[in-house]
């Protein structure tokens, strides 16, 4: 009976064993692929990232969303200041609509910056809510403008 030939190991874990061992002694190891290819850079992967946690919550594409940024022209639909940093622009849309954490075309009221888009939900998207936070904010400056000055003891 005679003894089969060798047959090496092809399986995930083999391979990168092999890669691991050949590092080890000081072997040049080429970067691994991903199973559709070799690995894409950083800037590819979060554009992917973005696109697809624009479609899977709120089924739109990214020119969709240029499309938005650019008729606000960056700039925030509730306060209208300028948008800026990584996670600007935040797509406000009615809760009531659609299941949480997702939205639809017919819901989506636009682009707001990230303490606009906080603000609506601790207020539960009331405008009445709003207008008392509001008031009571206008009166509070009031009293204090028409206040005598304080004298605040050294700490």
């Amino acid at each position: 009976m005679s003894r089969p030939e060798y047959e090496p190991r092809t399986t995930k874990g083999a391979r990168a064993m092999r890669r691991y061992r050949a590092r080890l002694r000081g072997e040049d190891v080429p970067p691994t692929s991903w199973p559709r290819g070799p690995v894409p850079d950083p800037e590819t992967v979060r554009l992917r990232r973005r696109a697809d946690t624009l479609w899977r919550k709120h089924k739109m594409r990214l020119p969709e969303w240029d499309a938005m940024w650019l008729a606000q022209d960056g700039r925030c639909y509730l306060c209208g200041e300028a948008m800026t940093g990584d996670r600007a622009g935040q797509i406000d849309h009615d809760h009531s609509c659609c299941a949480p954490q997702k939205s639809c075309p017919s819901c989506r009221r636009g682009l707001a910056c990230i303490r606009c888009n906080m603000v609506i939900g601790m207020v539960y998207e009331s405008p009445d809510r709003l207008r008392v936070i509001a008031d009571a904010l206008e009166a509070a400056q009031a009293r204090r403008e028409n206040a005598p000055a304080a004298v605040h003891p050294a700490l």
